[in-house]
């Protein structure tokens, strides 16, 4: 399952504001799964695009902008299991169809959650930088945990605008690193109060450490 890139720029304008409803639930009951499906039918009804404000762990001011000392993250999103149902469905929605069943299963795994990368290239000629985001790791209570898997979608070339005024093209696309939270779950931990730090290193050297906190994300 891959997110449009369309998704990417609008994304980083929205501003994540913590709901105080929200839990992150790490195995999806049946009804949170038909709450996950009707959200996700209902935004592709609306035809604004899938909103993500209410998963966004980190973006830059405005992702079309390069400014000086910048990296190359514009954002990172949360996928819980709930998250990647809601898109599963508006995605088959927007698509005039229903969401199949494996590919529900498959977006339900539990005890699992992704975060997303969105990231544009540091050159027009870097279309390969998506490859190497490096040293990759989740760190929580005391636990490292490495990706249990990756996959990429892009990239596709955009403009964006130097902080001189000057437009350049350069390449976007995002990573999805999932991380299996069961060693931490085996351990006494409560996953879905799950706080920590996700660790990142982009193509360019810069490192990321950015905090969570799982039980502000549905």
């Amino acid at each position: 399952m891959t997110r449009g890139i369309g998704a990417i720029v609008a994304a980083l304008s929205l501003v994540f504001v913590a709901s105080p409803g929200r839990a992150f639930s790490p195995i999806l009951t049946a009804t949170d799964t038909q709450a996950a499906l009707a959200e996700g039918q209902a935004a592709a009804a609306t035809h604004l695009g899938y909103p993500v404000a209410g998963y966004i762990l980190y973006a830059v001011p405005d992702a079309l902008l390069i400014g000086p000392g910048q990296g190359s993250i514009d954002a990172i999103v949360v996928g819980t299991p709930f998250e990647r149902v809601r898109y599963a469905s508006y995605l088959a929605a927007f698509q005039n169809a229903q969401a199949a069943g494996s590919a529900v299963a498959a977006a339900a795994a539990p005890d699992t959650v992704d975060f997303i990368v969105f990231a544009h290239s540091g050159a027009r000629g870097d279309q390969g930088f998506l490859q190497r985001f490096h040293a990759v790791a989740l760190e929580a209570h005391g636990h490292t945990l490495q990706p249990a898997g990756m996959t990429t979608f892009g990239p596709a070339d955009d403009f964006f605008t130097t902080s001189q005024g000057k437009r350049v093209i350069r390449w976007l696309g995002y990573d999805t690193f999932r991380f299996d939270l069961r060693a931490l779950a085996l351990a006494g931990i409560d996953v879905a109060r799950l706080t920590g730090r996700l660790n990142i290193v982009d193509p360019y050297s810069r490192r990321y450490d950015v905090a969570f906190d799982l039980s502000k994300y549905r």
